[in-house]
């Protein structure tokens, strides 16, 4: 490649399914859209959003026991997947070798990617979109992805302080590490948001009345903790929940055991389930407050933001990246882990408060529009692909 050449871009995601990390790739696809292309390990619904958004893909399916990895496996596991991983990386490397930057989405992809990039030899950059620690991963997988695997990235983009302590804590490379805050697209937030009729009819499917909405967003998963928002709910009168999001990667049983809990506290005619919405601003704008109870630090929070852009108040657990999203008391409340009676209080808070609750809704959505917008981040981006060629 010619230093007056841009750079071709290949995105690298294991996932079919699109996430938290897929939509941070797709605002980074559009701003780079006319040097890039996708590949992804699995068929999905991402495939049909990449089409719609005029962004090239292609899925090079990855062996089932390779996609059945999880965080805590140990080096058993690890070692009985190394004919896989190897045989698909031979497959990968001959996909890279059109491309200058091979940027990579997940974990999967990366070790994939780094393995095929013995082969292609090109510049290679991981956003590792987890908070790396003990609680997450096993002590095997945390050496490899620290002391082995990192090795062949040219840059590794974590998403928060938190995630990059993380890292560095458990071993991670300093120097080849940077922060990009995912960025939240704010154009389209807005125009979600001030679609009064769409508003208007969420705000009649979660309550039908004048009881304040608490919304809490997000897949269905143990340590989303959406049973503390359900026993924080039961300590308020007269209020109304809505929990959006759909049960993911074997979490039924959790999913029935919410259903239980609501029945055992009378909550069955005052909670809603939506499971997945693809106007979720809009949801929240129909809610009065935001709530995201994670049991476990989390790297990020895009939710969270998207609440604060959607003009909403907000209340999260006090751990990894929500601790640099809310600063508590200020602009928003952070509650401690688990906690539903410390989490009850804040959302009566706001609720006794409204004009309070607004104040601060408006100081975190300065703060918000600021560092997390997807103009920031796509500004970090762009800066970190002039710096690696």
């Amino acid at each position: 490649m010619h230093n007056s050449q841009k750079p071709n871009i290949l995105f690298l995601t294991h996932v079919g399914q699109p996430g938290g990390a897929e939509f941070v790739m797709l605002r980074l696809c559009n701003a780079v859209r006319d040097q890039c292309s996708v590949l992804h390990f699995m068929h999905g619904p991402l495939e049909g959003i990449l089409k719609t958004h005029q962004i090239s893909s292609s899925v090079l399916s990855m062996p089932d026991n390779l996609s059945g990895l999880r965080r805590s496996g140990g080096w058993r596991t690890l070692v009985k997947l190394i004919p896989a991983v190897m045989s698909m990386a031979g497959d990968l490397a001959k996909k890279q070798k059109s491309a200058d930057i091979i940027v990579c989405m997940s974990q999967k992809s990366f070790i994939l990617g780094a393995l095929a990039n013995l082969i292609s030899r090109k510049q290679l950059i991981w956003f590792m979109n987890d908070l790396v620690s003990p609680e997450h991963f096993s002590k095997a997988l945390i050496f490899v992805m620290t002391k082995v695997f990192a090795r062949f990235a040219d840059k590794i983009v974590v998403n928060s302080k938190a995630s990059y302590d993380a890292w560095i804590l458990n071993g991670g490379d300093a120097d080849k590490t940077v922060i990009v805050y995912p960025g939240s697209d704010v154009a389209d937030i807005e125009q979600q948001i001030n679609n009064t009729s769409r508003v208007a009819a969420y705000r009649q499917q979660f309550g039908g009345d004048n009881a304040p909405v608490i919304g809490m967003f997000g897949r269905i998963s143990h340590w989303k903790g959406q049973d503390v928002f359900i026993k924080a709910l039961s300590r308020l009168q007269n209020v109304r929940g809505v929990i959006v999001g759909e049960a993911y990667f074997d979490e039924d049983k959790y999913f029935q055991e919410l259903k239980d809990l609501m029945a055992q506290n009378n909550l069955n005619d005052k909670i809603t389930f939506t499971g997945h919405l693809h106007d979720v601003p809009t949801a929240m704008a129909a809610c009065d407050v935001v709530v995201h109870a994670s049991t476990h630090a989390e790297p990020f929070g895009l939710v969270i933001v998207e609440a604060i852009l959607s003009n909403k108040p907000v209340i999260a657990s006090n751990a990894g990246g929500a601790q640099e999203i809310i600063i508590n008391e200020e602009t928003g409340f952070l509650t401690p882990i688990g906690d539903d009676a410390a989490l009850a209080k804040a959302i009566q808070t706001y609720l006794d408060d409204p004009e309070h609750a607004k104040i601060m809704a408006e100081k975190s959505k300065t703060r918000a529009l600021e560092k997390f917008s997807n103009d920031t981040m796509v500004t970090d981006f762009k800066s970190l692909l002039k710096n690696i060629v």
